[in-house]
């Protein structure tokens, strides 16, 4: 028979054991809920060339929910350039050098405000890209108020100097 003792040590073991058995299944569930979500990106550059020539030293950072959150806002609130046919060159960007790479965010997408999509950021005038980068058809904007600017510079290291300092057509 057992004493009562005995039968407290025995229900600490299996409470302890459940304990440990409900942190894994919590642990593994959270990890495999992160691994479906959409991943989204920001590559600043540690070298943005005036003349001719790409961006150099990528620096890529992923991007929290809520820093994805924040930027898809940001690209939204951009106004569009007038009169520029989708795809096109932005007639209504001036620019008397290339339009210098400064950076490119990656929208994973999925269910929420957060799009899939490209954004590309320019150094000249302001001018940023949004669509699908990859296929035929983007819009162009600008970033007048350098409010999504400021915010990849957020979230960038120091290291992305170029991102991080150059200005970009605005008043930043």
């Amino acid at each position: 028979m057992l004493r009562q003792k005995d039968m407290k040590k025995a229900a600490l073991i299996v409470l302890v054991g459940t304990v440990g058995l409900l942190s894994v299944a919590s642990c593994s569930s959270t990890t495999f809920r992160q691994s479906l979500m959409p991943v989204s990106t920001v590559t600043g550059f540690a070298r943005v060339p005036v003349t001719g020539g790409g961006s150099a030293g990528p620096v890529t950072v992923r991007l929290t929910e809520e820093q994805a959150t924040l930027l898809a806002v940001l690209v939204g609130q951009l106004p569009q350039v007038p009169g520029d046919a989708p795809g096109g060159p932005p007639s209504a960007v001036h620019c008397q050098e290339p339009l210098g790479l400064m950076y490119r965010i990656n929208f994973g997408g999925g269910d929420g405000p957060v799009p899939a999509e490209a954004v590309e950021g320019y150094r000249c005038d302001a001018a940023v890209a949004v669509g699908n980068l990859g296929g035929p058809v983007f819009f162009w904007h600008r970033d007048a108020n350098c409010a999504l600017i400021q915010a990849v510079r957020n979230v960038l290291p120091t290291r992305a100097k170029a991102t991080q300092r150059l200005a970009i057509g605005c008043d930043s």
